[in-house]
């Protein structure tokens, strides 16, 4: 066998010489191979999501046309049942290996459609409203289970950012179900309950997206270091200037800095840039502001900045 691969390699050689052909017009012919199937591939996923939103803009139109003339059960028809048949459907082209491209925008469809179908059920069969954040726990956990079981067997990339936005959903719920119904304080120490948690949450979606970003799903990561990121740096900046502790909000900052050495995510390093921004601007203009000082103090703070970068280029270079 290894005789036989050596004799072809030669050949392939010889050919070469004989015909005037070098390895780098083998690599710029493999490129221009690569680029054109890269664009045809995005064409494809372009035009698919493109028809899939006309899709979708149609039957929102035809429903909201006939909406006040439908009873309750055709209301949750219309919205829920499609979204099992359109489900239905995107199995059957799964099954076929038609483009992935083509059935993933129908198992988002159908997946959007079922979530306000179960909003409409909940509406129609509980006119009053009942609790809303029970039925929104509950409606978020149904779809959750539902996403995360066709996601481990089709591996689709938009199953798995909806899988990840109905966590958020049932977390949020659950947090507001537990203070709504005194299950839990209502302060933790000097800090809001529901403040905690959502910190607690919001690096828990850093951690999702970093586990995101290493797998093949690379692409919806940044989508929830920008969330993550946002939502904890908005939280411990308000939770902390409303305790009068305003002086610690830089460390927050400072930790993502750390964290952006890990992730090495250029989303994650922009939002916390921004903080660290934010908070210079807030502190110095508080205490120095129409004074002499203010120009002064951001020079200080803006070379400190400098230093804290300096020394996270060498960490960086020193793990590289």
């Amino acid at each position: 066998m290894t005789d036989n691969k050596n004799q072809q390699i030669i050949e392939i050689l010889s050919l070469m010489q004989e015909r005037n052909i070098t390895l780098q017009d083998l690599q710029k012919n493999n490129a221009s191979q690569s680029k054109t199937a890269y664009s045809q591939s995005r064409l494809i996923l372009f035009l698919s999501y493109l028809g899939g939103l006309i899709v979708f803009a149609g039957v929102v139109l035809a429903i909201q046309d006939n909406w006040q003339s439908m009873g309750s059960f055709e209301r949750i028809i219309i919205t829920y049942g499609m979204g099992l048949l359109l489900l239905v459907l995107a199995f059957i082209l799964y099954a076929r290996k038609t483009s992935p491209a083509i059935y993933n925008i129908i198992f988002t469809i159908s997946n959007v459609l079922q979530f306000v179908g179960l909003l409409v059920a909940n509406s129609e069969l509980f006119p009053t409203g009942g609790d809303i954040t029970l039925s929104t726990l509950i409606i978020s956990f149904i779809m959750l289970v539902q996403s995360l079981f066709i996601w481990r067997y089709t591996k689709s990339t938009p199953l798995l950012f909806l899988s990840v936005s109905y966590a958020a959903l049932s977390y949020i719920s659950l947090i507001y179900y537990l203070l709504d119904h005194n299950l839990i304080k209502a302060k933790t120490w000097i800090f809001h309950t529901d403040n905690i948690l959502v910190v607690v949450g919001s690096i828990s979606c850093l951690v999702i997206a970093y586990l995101i970003q290493k797998s093949v799903h690379y692409r919806i990561a940044n989508f929830f270091y920008f969330i993550g990121s946002l939502i904890l740096y908005l939280i411990t900046f308000n939770a902390l200037e409303a305790n009068k502790l305003e002086l610690f909000e830089g460390l927050i900052p400072l930790i993502g800095l750390t964290a952006c050495l890990y992730t090495k995510n250029k989303v994650m390093l922009v939002t916390t840039g921004i903080a660290l921004i934010a908070f210079i601007f807030r502190i110095t203009y508080k205490y120095f502001a129409h004074t002499p000082w203010w120009p002064l103090a951001l020079i200080v703070v803006g070379l400190i900045v400098i230093g804290i970068t300096l020394l996270l280029y060498k960490r960086i270079k020193a793990t590289n």
